[in-house]
């Protein structure tokens, strides 16, 4: 667990990932309106960006946050961890499964955070699907993954990967590119979207990026 916190909390990229997360989930909250804000946070894992999210919420009036992994190991690591938030549930979670037969129905999450799991879905368009129908309308999904091969993310991570039966099967790729990314975004015609960084700023040479994106309202 120690090293696993390190790489995810430590890192270069781990801090500007979960601090940008945070940061564009605190500018969201200014401005939305809910009675009771419901947030899932999908492979949860080490929990090192819930850490970061949690500080946003301090200051939030009724809310659910759903701490969600495949593992139980780590679910029972996070109830040790985050003992002291019981506004904060614990679920077994399949992206590759229904999201409405696993507690995420149409427009039941207000947020619904993702950092370096989508990558790990079998049918990227399917899951990316189920989680825009899961977004309440006005609702943010946050996103981080990496967007080149990435030989740090491949060490730790891709002997648990699910075999890909989308366009990186096609391609050969472990990852979606960003040109992949914005492809596939630009699927839906309910959501807007923005990658951060800019593909000019110097943090891009970290190969990973934070997608923002938001279920438009009708």
């Amino acid at each position: 667990m120690q090293l696993a916190n390190d790489l995810y909390m430590e890192t270069t990229v781990a801090k500007y990932m979960n601090s940008s997360a945070a940061e564009n989930l605190r500018q969201w909250l200014g401005e939305y309106r809910a009675d009771k804000l419901r947030i899932l946070e999908l492979g949860a894992g080490t929990g090192a960006t819930t850490h970061s999210i949690l500080r946003e919420l301090e200051s939030a009036g009724d809310k659910e946050y759903v701490f969600t992994d495949l593992s139980q190991y780590f679910l029972g690591q996070a109830k040790n961890t985050f003992s002291e938030h019981d506004f904060i549930r614990y679920e077994i979670f399949d992206i590759d499964k229904r999201f409405d037969e696993q507690g995420a129905g149409a427009e039941s999450f207000d947020a619904i955070i993702a950092i370096g799991v989508i990558n790990n879905a079998k049918d990227t368009y399917k899951t990316m699907k189920d989680i825009i129908d899961a977004l309440k309308e006005g609702g943010i999904f946050l996103m981080v993954e990496a967007v080149r091969e990435s030989l740090e993310i491949m060490i730790s991570q891709s002997f648990m990967m699910t075999a890909p039966e989308d366009v990186r099967d096609e391609k050969g790729q472990v990852f979606y590119t960003q040109s992949d990314w914005e492809e596939l975004f630009n699927r839906f015609d309910n959501i807007t979207w923005k990658a951060i960084p800019d593909a000019d700023a110097p943090q891009s040479a970290l190969g990973q990026a934070l997608f923002v994106i938001r279920k438009d309202k009708v």
